[in-house]
């Protein structure tokens, strides 16, 4: 499926990452703010979902393609490249969310894919004493 996402100065982040998450549920799309140096850049502080893509230095309009078929490197080089946008993908694993960065060269397709099997098979019993009691046959009488 191809994914063209649009990105101009008068957007905010948090319309982008429902945009993003919309057509890749097990998927988000975060923002980091930019830094002059290298020390800076490695601790990353995450830029505000009300913040306007203007205020993250995206000066004029364009389109990003984010669909099945390109890879996570490929979508966060073009962010950078085209807007100075540092992004990173990041998937569902269970109840949390994890960077890609071992994986960036999967397809988007196949990081959400493979974020709805570590979610959907994930089982938590709603309460442990119930679970154990329900196996004996003398609580059934």
């Amino acid at each position: 499926m191809q994914v063209l996402l649009h990105i101009s100065p008068s957007k905010y982040v948090y319309e982008l990452q429902q945009e993003f998450n919309t057509v890749f549920p097990y998927l988000q799309l975060e923002f980091y703010k930019r830094h002059i140096n290298e020390a800076a850049a490695a601790a990353k502080q995450p830029v505000l979902k009300t913040a306007l893509f203007r205020e993250l230095g995206v000066k004029a309009g364009g389109i990003i393609e984010a669909g099945d078929d390109v890879t996570v490197a490929a979508l966060e080089r073009s962010l950078l490249e085209k807007f100075g946008l540092r992004a990173q993908v990041i998937r569902q694993s269970g109840t949390v969310w994890l960077e890609t960065t071992m994986t960036d060269e999967w397809t988007l397709f196949r990081q959400n894919e493979h974020g709805r099997e570590l979610s959907n098979t994930i089982h938590i019993p709603k309460d442990p004493a119930t679970d154990i009691l329900s196996k004996h046959r003398w609580c059934d009488q």
